[in-house]
């Protein structure tokens, strides 16, 4: 009884395995037909959406193209054309200001061209030499001066000795010396 009870257990079990891995069998199945089914309905997605994607940017090109190349503005063509006169206006002034520029530099060159041919054939601009003049004047005249009267005006440069540098002509007993100017002592 044993042996049969043994072998009706084997049997049972082997039916339950069987059993079991044909509702294995069943749902691998099931699911691996779902997974093919859910795999094409994303595929049909994604194709669906790439087209929607390819269509947009078609439209996009298009509205891009049609932006790009669209008509001016009738106030955008207004201001155009003001600040285009206003730039002829411009470079007009400043034409006629270089000309009044340019005529006024040939008046002034004229001008003392003129001046030069009237009062002066080779003027002598910016050349003076003080101690020239001085040294001049030196040379040629010497004064004299007279007992008891007073050194003459004018100073340096005219031929006399400053008035600190003067020596008395009168000593205390009241004869006369000689002059710086005459070399002798």
């Amino acid at each position: 009884r044993i042996a049969e009870e043994k072998a009706s257990h084997q049997a049972e079990v082997a039916r339950l395995r069987a059993e079991a891995n044909k509702a294995r069998e069943d749902l691998i199945a099931a699911h691996e037909e779902l997974h093919a089914e859910m795999r094409r309905e994303h595929n049909e997605v994604l194709t669906e959406k790439d087209s929607k994607i390819d269509d947009l940017v078609e439209k996009l090109h298009v509205l891009q193209d049609m932006y790009d190349n669209r008509p001016s503005r009738e106030e955008d063509l207004e201001r155009i054309a003001q600040y285009e006169q206003a730039l002829c206006e411009q470079e007009a002034a400043y034409k006629k200001l270089y000309e009044e520029m340019h005529f006024y530099k040939l008046e002034l060159v004229n001008r003392e061209q003129n001046y030069n041919k009237t009062f002066n054939s080779a003027p002598n601009v910016g050349v003076l030499n003080p101690m020239a003049a001085a040294k001049k004047k030196e040379a040629v005249v010497r004064i004299v001066q007279q007992p008891g009267s007073l050194p003459p005006l004018g100073g340096i440069g005219a031929g006399v000795p400053p008035s600190g540098a003067m020596k008395s002509c009168r000593t205390q007993s009241g004869s006369i010396q000689r002059r710086p100017s005459s070399g002798r002592r």
